[in-house]
C-alpha cells in the first residue's frame, strides 16, 4: 500500500474547491465587465435621449451597482482570504513543526547521559602517546595514515600512559597537510633545485663537484619530502585550521554529563568534533569513554 503524504505543505488543493474558486472569479470578472459596458452604453444613449427616459435607466443601473458590486466584492474577498489564510496556515504549521522538532531533539539530548552512548575506553582504538615523546619520531604516513587504514577508522586518537586524551587527528587533516606540503615543495623546486625525494634522476654529485648553484639558492635547504613529514612538522607548519584542531580539537565533559553538554562544546568550538568523558570533566583525568559529533547527531534524531 502506498504511503499517504500527511504533510499539508505538499498536499494539492481540493479539485472541487479549485473549480468553485475559478468559476466565481470568472463570474465576478465577467459581471463587472458587463456592468461597466452597460454603464457606458447608458451614458452614450443619454446624449441622444430625453432626460425623462434616462432618469429611470440611471436609477435601475444604480440599484444594480449597489446590489451586485458589493456581492462581487464579497465573493472575491472570500476567495482571496481563503487562499492567503491557507498559505499562512501552511507556513505557520511548517514553522511550528520545525520548532517542535528542534525542541524535541534538544530535550532528547538533555535526557540522554553521555556515558550511555559513549564508546568505552576498553573498546577504544587509539595509539599510545607517552609523555616526553619526540614528535620528530612520529611519521605522519607510517604511524598515522597506515594505522588508520589498518584499523579501518577515520581518525587517530592519541592517549598518554595514564589514558589521558591528548589529540585526535582526522584522516582529512593529515592528508590535507601532506598535500599542502607537497604542493609547496613542487612550487619551491626548480631545474637547479629538484625535490628532495627525486633522487632517481638526480644522483648525488661527488664531493669535489658540487651541483651548480649550490651557493646562493635553496639547494642547502631543499623542501622536505612528503613521506618524511612528522608530527613535529604538523605542529610547526600546519595552517590556522590545523593549529585550531591541535588546540581545541578535543574537549571534555564529566561522567554524569548529558549529550546536550557535549553538543554545546562542539557548537562553541568549530575545530572540535570529539568529546571525551572523564570522571570530573578534566583533561588531566583518565578517559572513560569517547563520543563524536556523529554520535550526537544520531542520538538527536526523533522518531
Amino acid at each position: 500500500m502506498a504511503a499517504t503524504d500527511n504533510n499539508p505543505a505538499t498536499q494539492t488543493a481540493n479539485p472541487v474547491q479549485e473549480k468553485v474558486a475559478r468559476t466565481v472569479s470568472i463570474i465576478v470578472l465577467v459581471g463587472t465587465c458587463v456592468l461597466g459596458v452597460l454603464g457606458m452604453a447608458i451614458a452614450i444613449v443619454a446624449l441622444t435621449t430625453k432626460k425623462e427616459d434616462i432618469a429611470g435607466a440611471k436609477d435601475i443601473l444604480q440599484i444594480l451597482f449597489s446590489a451586485i458590486l458589493p456581492l462581487f466584492g464579497t465573493w472575491i474577498g472570500t476567495i482571496l482570504a481563503y487562499y492567503f489564510s491557507k498559505e499562512n496556515l501552511l507556513a505557520a504549521n511548517q514553522t511550528v513543526r520545525e520548532l517542535v522538532k528542534s525542541i524535541t531533539s534538544d530535550t532528547k539530548l538533555e535526557s540522554t547521559k553521555a556515558k550511555d552512548v559513549m564508546i568505552p575506553i576498553d573498546k577504544l582504538t587509539y595509539k599510545p602517546y607517552p609523555s616526553g615523546t619526540d614528535d620528530k619520531t612520529i611519521n605522519l604516513k607510517t604511524d598515522f595514515l597506515d594505522f588508520i587504514n589498518a584499523k579501518g577508522i577515520s581518525r587517530v586518537i592519541l592517549l598518554d600512559e595514564n589514558k589521558c586524551a591528548k589529540y585526535v587527528l582526522h584522516r582529512s587533516t593529515i592528508e590535507g597537510f601532506i598535500a599542502e606540503q607537497y604542493f609547496k615543495q613542487d612550487e619551491t623546486a626548480g631545474p637547479n633545485n629538484p625535490p628532495a625525494n627525486n633522487q632517481q634522476n638526480n644522483p648525488p654529485a661527488p664531493v669535489d663537484n658540487p651541483p651548480a648553484g649550490q651557493n646562493g639558492n635553496n639547494q642547502d635547504n631543499p623542501p622536505q619530502a612528503p613521506r618524511t613529514l612528522t608530527f613535529a612538522d604538523l605542529k610547526a607548519k600546519g595552517n590556522e585550521t590545523v593549529q585550531a584542531i591541535l588546540k581545541d580539537g578535543v574537549k571534555f565533559i564529566k561522567e554524569d554529563a548529558n549529550l546536550s553538554d557535549a553538543k554545546v562544546l562542539i557548537k562553541n568550538y568549530a575545530a572540535c568534533n570529539d568529546v571525551f568523558i572523564t570522571k570530573n570533566g578534566s583533561a588531566a583525568d583518565p578517559v572513560l569513554g569517547w563520543i563524536t559529533d556523529k554520535t550526537i547527531a544520531e542520538s538527536s534524531i526523533v522518531n
